[in-house]
Protein backbone atom coordinates (compact mmCIF):
# COMPACT_ATOMS: atom_id res chain seq x y z
CA UNK A 1 0.00 0.00 0.00
CA UNK A 2 2.58 2.45 0.96
CA UNK A 3 4.59 1.78 -2.35
CA UNK A 4 1.33 2.95 -4.42
CA UNK A 5 0.45 5.93 -2.14
CA UNK A 6 4.74 6.87 -3.27
CA UNK A 7 3.92 6.73 -7.10
CA UNK A 8 0.79 8.66 -6.53
CA UNK A 9 2.65 11.03 -4.13
CA UNK A 10 5.48 11.66 -6.74
CA UNK A 11 3.22 12.27 -9.66
CA UNK A 12 1.30 14.81 -7.55
CA UNK A 13 4.41 16.63 -7.01
CA UNK A 14 5.83 16.49 -9.92
CA UNK A 15 3.00 18.00 -11.48
CA UNK A 16 2.64 20.80 -9.55
CA UNK A 17 5.86 21.67 -8.88
CA UNK A 18 6.23 21.72 -13.32
CA UNK A 19 3.00 23.27 -13.22
CA UNK A 20 3.49 26.17 -10.88
CA UNK A 21 6.80 26.66 -13.13
CA UNK A 22 4.94 27.18 -15.89
CA UNK A 23 2.23 29.57 -14.69
CA UNK A 24 4.71 31.67 -12.94
CA UNK A 25 6.43 31.73 -15.62
CA UNK A 26 3.22 32.49 -17.93
CA UNK A 27 2.22 35.34 -16.08
CA UNK A 28 5.26 36.59 -15.41
CA UNK A 29 6.19 36.89 -19.24
CA UNK A 30 2.73 38.18 -20.49
CA UNK A 31 1.85 40.97 -18.14
CA UNK A 32 -0.50 41.91 -16.34
CA UNK A 33 -2.09 45.23 -18.02
CA UNK A 34 -2.77 43.30 -21.52
CA UNK A 35 -3.92 40.44 -20.66
CA UNK A 36 -7.31 39.04 -21.55
CA UNK A 37 -8.79 36.51 -19.34
CA UNK A 38 -9.06 34.10 -21.57
CA UNK A 39 -4.88 34.02 -21.96
CA UNK A 40 -4.70 33.43 -18.31
CA UNK A 41 -7.14 30.47 -18.21
CA UNK A 42 -5.04 28.97 -21.63
CA UNK A 43 -1.76 29.69 -19.89
CA UNK A 44 -3.59 27.65 -16.76
CA UNK A 45 -5.11 24.71 -18.83
CA UNK A 46 -1.79 24.24 -21.15
CA UNK A 47 0.35 24.25 -17.64
CA UNK A 48 -1.47 21.53 -15.94
CA UNK A 49 -1.16 19.78 -19.25
CA UNK A 50 1.92 19.60 -19.73
CA UNK A 51 2.80 19.19 -15.60
CA UNK A 52 1.26 16.06 -15.88
CA UNK A 53 3.62 15.11 -18.58
CA UNK A 54 6.14 16.16 -15.74
CA UNK A 55 4.29 14.16 -13.34
CA UNK A 56 4.73 10.93 -15.37
CA UNK A 57 8.37 11.47 -16.12
CA UNK A 58 8.99 11.83 -12.04
CA UNK A 59 7.21 8.76 -11.31
CA UNK A 60 9.95 7.36 -14.01
CA UNK A 61 12.86 8.59 -12.25
CA UNK A 62 11.83 7.53 -8.93
CA UNK A 63 16.02 7.42 -7.09
CA UNK A 64 16.49 11.32 -8.02
CA UNK A 65 12.90 12.32 -6.30
CA UNK A 66 13.85 10.25 -3.26
CA UNK A 67 16.76 11.79 -3.04
CA UNK A 68 15.25 15.57 -3.22
CA UNK A 69 12.49 14.25 -1.01
CA UNK A 70 15.31 12.86 1.56
CA UNK A 71 17.05 16.17 0.96
CA UNK A 72 13.76 18.04 2.34
CA UNK A 73 13.86 15.81 4.76
CA UNK A 74 17.38 16.32 6.06
CA UNK A 75 16.60 20.44 6.00
CA UNK A 76 13.28 20.07 7.83
CA UNK A 77 15.21 18.05 10.58
CA UNK A 78 17.90 20.98 10.46
CA UNK A 79 15.31 23.70 11.14
CA UNK A 80 13.85 22.01 13.82
CA UNK A 81 17.22 20.88 15.51
CA UNK A 82 19.13 24.75 14.73
CA UNK A 83 15.59 26.21 16.47
CA UNK A 84 15.64 23.99 19.30
CA UNK A 85 19.58 25.02 20.43
CA UNK A 86 18.79 29.25 20.73
CA UNK A 87 22.60 29.83 20.28
CA UNK A 88 22.50 27.94 16.85
CA UNK A 89 19.38 30.02 15.82
CA UNK A 90 20.47 33.40 16.55
CA UNK A 91 23.77 32.59 14.25
CA UNK A 92 22.71 32.97 10.58
CA UNK A 93 26.08 30.97 9.56
CA UNK A 94 25.28 28.47 11.56
CA UNK A 95 21.75 28.28 11.09
CA UNK A 96 22.28 27.92 7.23
CA UNK A 97 25.24 25.72 7.02
CA UNK A 98 23.87 23.07 9.52
CA UNK A 99 20.34 22.90 7.40
CA UNK A 100 22.05 23.04 3.79
CA UNK A 101 24.85 20.36 5.54
CA UNK A 102 21.56 17.88 6.56
CA UNK A 103 19.92 18.09 3.51
CA UNK A 104 22.86 17.12 1.53
CA UNK A 105 23.46 14.15 3.22
CA UNK A 106 19.96 12.84 3.49
CA UNK A 107 19.73 13.19 -0.09
CA UNK A 108 23.20 11.22 -0.71
CA UNK A 109 21.86 9.18 1.66
CA UNK A 110 18.29 8.70 -0.02
CA UNK A 111 19.48 8.26 -3.07
CA UNK A 112 22.00 5.37 -2.02
CA UNK A 113 19.48 3.37 0.17
CA UNK A 114 16.24 3.83 -1.51
CA UNK A 115 13.09 2.09 0.14
CA UNK A 116 14.47 2.95 3.73
CA UNK A 117 14.79 6.71 2.99
CA UNK A 118 11.47 6.54 2.38
CA UNK A 119 10.49 5.68 5.00
CA UNK A 120 12.41 7.84 7.12
CA UNK A 121 12.20 10.95 5.22
CA UNK A 122 8.47 10.92 4.96
CA UNK A 123 8.16 10.52 8.73
CA UNK A 124 10.74 13.83 9.16
CA UNK A 125 8.31 15.65 7.11
CA UNK A 126 5.14 14.25 8.23
CA UNK A 127 5.55 14.87 11.88
CA UNK A 128 7.23 18.79 11.55
CA UNK A 129 4.12 19.19 8.88
CA UNK A 130 1.53 18.04 11.69
CA UNK A 131 3.91 20.19 14.52
CA UNK A 132 3.20 23.19 12.20
CA UNK A 133 0.02 22.29 11.01
CA UNK A 134 -1.00 21.92 15.20
CA UNK A 135 0.82 25.53 15.63
CA UNK A 136 -1.63 26.88 13.22
CA UNK A 137 -4.65 25.73 15.01
CA UNK A 138 -3.41 25.99 18.73
CA UNK A 139 -0.33 28.15 18.53
CA UNK A 140 3.06 27.61 20.54
CA UNK A 141 5.25 26.42 18.07
CA UNK A 142 6.18 29.71 16.51
CA UNK A 143 7.63 30.05 12.55
CA UNK A 144 11.69 29.10 12.96
CA UNK A 145 12.33 32.13 10.56
CA UNK A 146 10.63 34.03 12.82
CA UNK A 147 12.45 32.84 15.89
CA UNK A 148 15.83 33.23 14.07
CA UNK A 149 15.30 36.78 13.93
CA UNK A 150 14.21 37.33 17.17
CA UNK A 151 17.04 35.83 18.68
CA UNK A 152 19.08 38.07 16.17
CA UNK A 153 17.46 41.28 17.45
CA UNK A 154 17.61 40.40 20.92
CA UNK A 155 13.52 40.58 21.19
CA UNK A 156 13.66 37.23 23.37
CA UNK A 157 16.58 35.65 24.81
Amino acid sequence: MGRKLWYATVFIIGDLAVTALLVFVGFTSLGQESQKAWVGWLVIAAAFAIGTIGGILATKIQKPIAGIVCAWGGFCLGVVLTTSVSFLAGNQVYFWSINITLALVCGVIGYKIFDLAIIIATSFIGSYLVARAVSLVFGGFPNPYLLMKELQYGIIT
